[in-house]
């Protein structure tokens, strides 16, 4: 594979890395693949992993490209008065179209993790160019606050997803675990056994409708979350069952371990896969509300 520094944008002040495999798809259906930031780390990403997933998608004979936002890694801080999250959903719009006037690549995959994943989703609803989506670790949007009911049926969710855990049950008896607290959302929820089939009350949040609008488009979503992250959590409280997603077993929000890394790295492949070789893999569920139970990472079949 090769690798070049380009500048773009509409001040030629972004800067991104191309990664081109060495023997490119000839399908048609085929989407260049652009991997986004995460918060204020660079286009290396959380241990390398931008890197680790360029290079992997290459090997699958997609073009990748990863870039840093404004006032990130090698890119210069905007002039104009877009807020950050605002004027990352434009500058991916122009890495967009920067890849098709220079590459003629007509459709695009958006990864990103965490508040990647946000701009990722943000950028699917507004360009029809985005025909696949990988949201890693999506979580609700920062500006958004979690009402106490809502906090606690989150939290309630967690302590039962975990209850089997033997590691939770020890951090519980040897005190590690926040006894008031369990107690006090056990005392407010403990009328509320179905919740997990809870909507929020006071109607969706941003995120939510977001993902709603996504379920009715034809893009191709590969939902994913690492088994330790909360954002796992809020979506499985706030869809009816669960969505059918896809879960990396024993891993944390940033993949910090190697095997977790490559669990993670073998979804994107294999859902690379499919899209060269014409196959769809929608894994949220439809509009009708509809779902299958989510299904673990490839890993923990090793």
């Amino acid at each position: 594979m090769n690798e070049t520094v380009h500048l773009f944008g509409r001040s030629n002040s972004l800067v991104g890395v191309l990664t081109i495999p060495e023997r490119p798809t000839a399908s048609s259906s085929a989407p260049a693949v652009i991997i986004l930031n995460s918060g204020m780390v660079h286009r290396v990403g959380f241990n390398r992993l931008s890197v680790k997933m360029a290079r992997a998608l290459a090997g699958q004979g997609l073009t990748a490209f990863r870039f840093d936002f404004n006032g990130v890694g090698d890119s210069a801080i905007r002039n104009d008065n877009l807020t950050f999250a605002e004027s990352a959903v434009t500058e991916t719009l122009e890495a967009m179209d920067y890849l098709q006037q220079t590459a003629g690549v007509g459709q695009f995959m958006l990864i990103g993790i965490c508040s990647g994943a946000v701009v990722a989703l943000k950028a699917a609803l507004r360009d029809r160019r985005v025909s696949a989506l990988v949201p890693i670790n999506i979580r609700n949007y920062r500006s958004e606050s979690l009402t106490p009911s809502d906090h606690d049926t989150v939290s309630l969710h967690y302590y039962w997803r975990v209850k089997f855990n033997p590691v939770s049950w020890k951090r519980l008896l040897t005190g590690a675990t926040d006894y008031s607290r369990l107690t006090r959302v056990l005392a407010r929820l403990g009328k509320n056994l179905a919740f997990w089939c809870r909507k929020e009350e006071a109607g969706a949040s941003e995120l939510l409708a977001d993902l709603e609008a996504l379920f009715k488009t034809d893009i191709t979503v590969h939902l994913i979350y690492a088994q330790g992250d909360l954002g796992l959590d809020y979506i499985q409280v706030h869809f009816r069952g669960e969505p059918n997603l896809v879960i990396i077993p024993d891993a944390d929000h940033l993949f910090t371990h190697g095997k977790n890394q490559e669990a993670l790295l073998d979804e994107l492949t294999g859902f690379a896969s499919q899209l060269v070789n014409g196959g769809q893999n929608s894994c949220l569920p439809s509009s009708s509300g509809d779902s299958s139970p989510a299904r673990k990472g490839r890993s923990r079949k090793r």
